[in-house]
């Protein structure tokens, strides 16, 4: 029973690792989904302005042309699983990229 516990926690740890380092990933992802809210909108620049990370989603902040955007991705199954994004508007408070 503790090698099944410590297996599992092993394999979580490494999974919420692997989540707040993917980024570069995820911020390509929340890019393409900035403007999910209006089709007539256009990502300006080409990088995220802001990001928040944690094991279980990661934030991005971006300026469009309808202003502010802030796009949230987190995996389907918390740890595991495609990451799945949703948008809305405003700004992220968060450290700059």
């Amino acid at each position: 029973m503790g090698i099944v516990l410590l297996s599992l926690t092993v394999v979580l740890c490494y999974q919420g690792w692997k989540n707040t380092n993917a980024v570069s990933t995820t911020k390509h992802i929340a890019k393409d989904h900035a403007c999910d809210l209006d089709g007539s909108c256009i990502v300006t620049g080409d990088e995220a302005t802001m990001a928040k990370t944690n094991p279980l989603w990661n934030d991005f902040e971006f300026t469009t042309t309808h202003g502010i955007m802030t796009v949230s991705c987190h995996r389907s199954l918390y740890f595991f699983g495609p990451w799945e994004c949703t948008t809305r508007e405003g700004r992220l408070v968060n450290r700059a990229l």
